[in-house]
């Protein structure tokens, strides 16, 4: 009958037997044991919810008057009253209305955490007291304290009735400065609610009279005349009969503590008819117990029986499975939801036992594809290796590992535990968890070990879900391009000066042609004292123009014994000036210094110096070519800092090449330029702290600025 029934139809089946049956019985046994309670005992009850009545209603005055206490002490409600009440004038009515929010909102929060029904916060204005902000049903507060409110004190305690609602209301002051600013007062109703939840949670009626008038009844309108009227007289207990009901009274003095005000609790509870309680019925009650108790019971064991057979079987069944046993199969011999659990148990074995199969098959095929990586990641000409979040090494490459000259099997070192990336923890931490934190590229660059430069690119490896795995390390070794880099610049210095010694040997060519050609008169013919004189004053003439020549290129490339120095920028630019005279006057260009009548001294290489600004006024006369050409350069001293700016009206830089110029080996120009100027220019610049920028547009002119951290020199 049972057997193809679910497990729900045969557990609601036999649940109903074992259930319902002893309920019955105690029911039974529980209304007996009702009616044999004597109206003693109701008369004990009733007076113990009285008591708890009394307790609820006056212990509010002692506990709301600590958290009135607490609350006119606390600092953020006595600020805000403060403020209120010393700006008020001065304070708009949207900005006070503002700033009510987060104190009606502190208010709502205290008054939630302590229980609190309604909590209203008065501010002093003038002479009275006015409501600021409030929480909960305010309808029977007073929108004002005036004065004459006051005369029984600030701090009172007092109960009222309204609307046939029983009120206390606790009232304490808020202090600054040794006065009253405000006035919390928090208030309770003892409403019909109130009432109501006592009649319901003790299974009772109860009648409330304040000052002779009834304020709550739990009973019907019909019923409350007659038993007032048969309570009117009773001191404290009876007991009486009401429309064939028994019923059991208990009154008792509503006392309240105040003086004028007072009233009565009235308590009824119904006491049904007693019966037989004869020692035939009591055995018979105890023996039908017993037997349902049995009944139930032996019903459980046999269906508990059955379950805990199959749950023992699952339970078998799983440790076969977890032991690796991916065969064992659980027999099906019900058709109930016991049945269908152990066929899902076979069938999630099964695919159990297919997941595995294809798990393997996987890890065979990642085991192959991580052996590729490997042998591509080992074959790179690149040196690389990958590390994690801890900064451990999860794979390296031979070029790595020989390149930091490291032992085989690194694979989970820490990172910093290698002595070139231990030398610089603090940049290689920062910048990795950077890579991590952003998922973008990163580039280090020019970092020494020992002898040699390397750059590092800093890739992440992200999966498929845009997680990162780790962080790919690409390690260029840029010693011998650094080198090269070196010789080229010094290659661009030689050959600025060498074009110096061309204009200066075109210079130097004229006087001596002069100076031959004025010899050869002296030697040929015959001159009068006049003559010869001429002849021999521009004969020295020349000479005296070559020296100068020469001394100026000397001074210029004479080459400081320290490699750091006072550089006066000032006596710099003028000797440069001095410099290229020659090929200033040759292109008719007009040249004005400008700015600072002392010294504007910076830090520096002296011979670094004279080559940035060589290289920038060479240009800048290079480019040049109208007949009534001009530069101007000027030297000024600011705040902290040397500026030199150099201006010219040649033929400028277009938009494209002026985004380039600084770039090596790029150049306009035709000829043997090398376009490595203005690089070694940013360089020189940078070296020394000092930043170099260009602006220029073509066919107007060029203006290049130079600044510097100037030297401080201490006033006498």
């Amino acid at each position: 009958m049972f057997r193809n029934r679910s497990l729900r139809q045969k557990l609601l089946f036999f649940s109903f037997i074992a259930i319902f049956i002893p309920v019955a019985l105690l029911a039974t046994l529980s209304l007996y044991t009702i009616v044999k309670n004597n109206i003693r005992s109701n008369w004990q009850y009733l007076d113990r919810i009285i008591s708890l009545i009394h307790t609820d209603i006056s212990s509010a005055r002692e506990t709301y008057g600590n958290l009135i206490t607490a609350l006119a002490e606390d600092d953020y409600i006595k600020t805000k009253v403060h403020v209120h009440t010393k700006y008020r004038n001065y304070l708009s009515t949207s900005t006070l209305e503002w700033d009510m929010v987060p104190l009606r909102e502190y208010l709502r929060t205290y008054a939630l955490k302590n229980n609190i029904e309604i909590i209203a916060l008065y501010e002093l204005y003038t002479t009275n007291f006015q409501l600021a902000c409030s929480f909960g049903n305010t309808n029977f507060l007073p929108l004002e304290y005036k004065p004459q409110d006051m005369k029984e004190g600030y701090t009172t305690s007092k109960y009222s009735q309204s609307l046939n609602t029983l009120f206390i209301t606790n009232r304490g002051p808020v202090i600054t400065d040794e006065r009253p600013v405000g006035l919390i007062v928090i208030q309770k109703m003892y409403d019909n609610n109130f009432f109501h939840s006592y009649a319901l949670k003790y299974g009772v009626d109860i009648i409330v009279r304040l000052e002779d008038k009834v304020v709550f009844s739990s009973l019907p309108k019909n019923e409350i005349q007659g038993l007032l009227a048969s309570t009117d007289t009773m001191e404290e207990h009876l007991s009486l009969r009401l429309d064939q009901r028994r019923l059991a009274v208990s009154k008792a003095p509503l006392s309240l503590e105040q003086e004028g005000f007072g009233g009565s609790l009235t308590l009824i509870h119904k006491d049904p008819v007693s019966i037989y309680q004869g020692f035939r019925e009591s055995i018979n009650l105890i023996i039908l117990s017993v037997f349902s108790v049995v009944f139930s019971v032996s019903l459980i064991l046999i269906w508990g029986v059955r379950i805990v057979r199959n749950i023992n079987e699952l339970y078998l069944g799983t440790e076969e499975v977890s032991n690796g046993n991916l065969d064992y199969r659980l027999p099906v011999t019900e058709g109930d939801e016991l049945g269908k659990l152990s066929e899902n148990f076979n069938q999630m074995v099964t695919a159990i036992q297919e997941k595995n199969s294809n798990l393997e098959n996987k890890n065979k095929e990642l085991r192959i594809m991580n052996y590729y990586i490997d042998s591509v990641l080992q074959s790179l000409q690149v040196n690389t290796l990958v590390v994690d979040r801890d900064y451990r090494i999860t794979l390296i490459n031979h070029g790595a590992q020989d390149i930091l000259k490291l032992e085989d099997n690194l694979s989970g070192k820490p990172l910093f535990s290698i002595g070139f990336f231990q030398d610089h923890e603090a940049l290689f931490a920062e910048r990795i968890q950077a890579v991590f934190t952003t998922q973008e590229y990163d580039f280090i660059s020019e970092t020494e070990l020992g002898r040699n430069v390397f750059s590092i690119h800093l890739c992440p490896i992200i999966e498929a879900k845009k997680d990162i795995y780790g962080v790919l390390m690409v390690i260029i070794n840029n010693t011998e391009r650094e080198n090269l880099k070196k010789e080229l610049l010094r290659s661009q210095e030689i050959a600025t000066i060498g074009q110096v010694y061309a204009y200066l040997a075109h210079e130097i060519n004229n006087p001596i042609t002069v100076m031959l050609n004025h010899i050869d008169l002296l030697k040929g013919k015959k001159l009068n004292k006049e003559e010869k004189a001429s002849f021999l004053n521009r004969i020295e003439s020349e000479t005296l123009r070559i020296h100068n020549l020469v001394r100026n290129l000397l001074q210029f490339i004479k080459d400081d014994k320290v490699d750091t120095t006072d550089c006066n920028l000032v006596e710099i630019c003028r000797q440069i000036v001095t410099l290229l005279e020659p090929m200033m006057k040759q292109k008719n260009i007009l040249v004005t210094c400008s700015g600072s009548n002392g010294a504007v001294t910076v830090k520096g290489n002296l011979l670094m110096m004279k080559q940035l600004f060589l290289n920038i006024i060479k240009n800048a006369v290079e480019a040049v070519d109208s007949a009534n050409g001009h530069i101007d350069i000027s030297v000024e001293e600011v705040p902290g800092n040397a500026v030199v700016n150099i201006r010219d009206n040649g033929r400028g830089i277009s938009k494209h090449d002026l985004e380039r110029v600084f770039e090596p080996f790029y150049t306009n120009k035709s000829g043997a330029n090398t376009g490595l100027g203005l690089s070694l220019c940013k360089e020189i610049a940078v070296k020394h702290q000092g930043s170099i920028s260009i602006e220029s547009e073509e066919g107007k002119g060029t203006v290049v600025t130079l600044t510097f951290p100037a030297v401080q020199h201490e006033k006498e």
